[in-house]
Formats: structure tokens, C-alpha cells, sequence
């Protein structure tokens, strides 16, 4: 039976636009592959919980206790590196407020979407990050984005 380790993450988007959005990203550090490469917060699910509270919860343990934010989910992604079976649940948030000492805000534009950030992000960030940018382009064109989040 093959193994699959179920992880949660949370992008948070800020001041979207016509010509692309905000999107916060940290630094990894650990002794892996992944380390130095930038990626959203987030982990794997634990036993008992669902992926939402993984996604807040990881949030929590990653960026800071004090901060008051939702999630909505996106999208559920499969894929595998070094010998791993990963099922990645991947939620959204508007809050803005992270610390800086934390992470930084990258500027995604519509047209070159994730490109430039390649061999700064893993792969599979390229692939979240371009269906994001996609799925915010035809939000914010249909002017639904606020309706979405509740604005």
C-alpha cells in the first residue's frame, strides 16, 4: 500500500487588481531539498483534525498565535517528490496583516504569473500559484472577488 502524507496550506492574497495581487510567502528552513525555497505556511494534517484546521493551526505554529484571519479552500492537489505521496489542501485568505519579520509579499502579476520565481519555489508552488493567479484574473474581471470574501 502506497503511503500518503495529507498536508494543508493557506496563501494569503492582498491588494488584488487588474494586473495581478500580493501573495506572502517564508523562507523554508530545514535540512531538506525544500530548504532556502520560499513557500506558504502550512504542514501535515493531524490525526483528528480536518484539513481546515490543519491550514489554521500550522498558520499559528509558522507565523504567530495573534493573528485573526479566514480560509477558504481552493483546491486539492496530488503530487510526488523524493519518494513521497503528498495530498495538498490548499486554502486562501485575504488577511493582510502577517509580520514582516515573517515573510515577504511577492507581486504576482496576471500575465508572467509564478515564472520568475523559478528555483526560488518547489514545483508544485508554480502550478498553485499559476491556478490562483488564473481563478483571481476572472474574479476580479466578473468583479465577484468582494462577493466571494464577504467585502
Amino acid at each position: 500500500m502506497i503511503k500518503v502524507t495529507p498536508v494543508s496550506i493557506t496563501l494569503f492574497l492582498k491588494d488584488l487588481n487588474e494586473k495581478g495581487f500580493y501573495l506572502w510567502m517564508q523562507k523554508r528552513v530545514d535540512t531538506g531539498s525544500l530548504n532556502g525555497l520560499w513557500e506558504f505556511p502550512g504542514g501535515k494534517i493531524h490525526h483528528g483534525e480536518n484539513s481546515q484546521e490543519a491550514a489554521i493551526r500550522e498558520v499559528f505554529e509558522e507565523v504567530g498565535p495573534n493573528l485573526a484571519f479566514k480560509v477558504q479552500n481552493f483546491k486539492t492537489y496530488s503530487y510526488a517528490y523524493e519518494g513521497k505521496n503528498i495530498i495538498l489542501h490548499v486554502f486562501l485568505s485575504v488577511f493582510a496583516e502577517i509580520p514582516l519579520d515573517k515573510g515577504v509579499w511577492e507581486r504576482i502579476d496576471f500575465k508572467g504569473k509564478s515564472g520568475y520565481l523559478r528555483g526560488k519555489i518547489p514545483p508544485v508552488n508554480h502550478q498553485i500559484i499559476d491556478e490562483v493567479a488564473e481563478y483571481l484574473k476572472i474574479e476580479h474581471q466578473n468583479q465577484t472577488w468582494n462577493n466571494l470574501w464577504g467585502h
